[in-house]
């Protein structure tokens, strides 16, 4: 038998602030995790392809660490280890989340970026280097706008997938979404109207990520 359940979404009108505030930090997160991951993920690719040894070899071990670690797991060691080291690597949990966030994101960054690379024919170095260009002029004007072509549509996918990971920075009370809705509920009871809210905010944010993906895809993948 059916439970005789009466949804009322009345009282979410009243909470739209509060909603709102945690979209504005989850998109602040977010950004911010794009940014630093691109770029640091950007330099391990370069790192990777060092020929310098320890160079090449630390990038690798951060990679392959950063692969298999959850971002939870980064989450706790990061709000509650590194201030057991030391008073100065005590930070607040917006800047925790932000830390972790970048750290998760780059290994897949550096992955996507180092197959866009690897995927390009000789041929376009090789005709680079025939018209006179040199090593670094080659990467800067042919091989590194052909691989990002490339890897775009991946990254967007990353970069979509990190914003649905922002959820779960709730857990060190990073008032996003997720904690912010968590609160309304402890205060209304009524979760099956919050986590419907909290799934049409989430689908609003992330469909148009989605939709840019696949014309970036059909744009760029198709031509090359």
């Amino acid at each position: 038998m059916a439970v005789d359940y009466r949804w009322d979404f009345h009282f979410i009108w009243q909470y739209s602030p509060a909603l709102l505030k945690g979209v504005l930090l989850t998109l602040e997160l977010t950004a911010i995790a794009v940014v630093g991951g691109t770029v640091l993920g950007t330099l391990l690719a370069v790192l990777r392809t060092s020929r310098v040894g320890l160079l090449r070899w630390l990038a690798v071990a951060y990679i392959e660490a950063g692969l298999a670690l959850p971002l939870l797991v980064l989450l706790i060691w990061i709000n509650y280890c590194l201030s057991q080291i030391s008073s100065l690597l005590t930070f607040g949990s917006f800047t925790v989340a932000a830390i972790a966030l970048v750290l998760n994101l780059a290994p897949f960054v550096c992955e996507t970026i180092r197959s866009g690379f690897a995927t390009l024919p000789d041929d376009y170095a090789l005709a680079a280097r025939a018209v006179g260009m040199s090593e670094w002029q080659t990467f800067r004007r042919v091989t590194f706008p052909l691989a990002l072509r490339r890897t775009l549509p991946g990254l967007i996918a990353h970069y979509v997938t990190t914003l649905k990971l922002v959820s779960i920075c709730s857990i060190i009370a990073v008032p996003e979404i997720v904690h912010t809705s968590s609160a309304i509920i402890s205060r209304e009871f009524r979760p099956l109207e919050v986590y419907t809210a909290m799934g049409v905010i989430y689908l609003l944010m992330v469909l148009p990520f989605t939709l840019l993906a696949r014309f970036l895809e059909k744009r760029f993948l198709v031509k090359n």
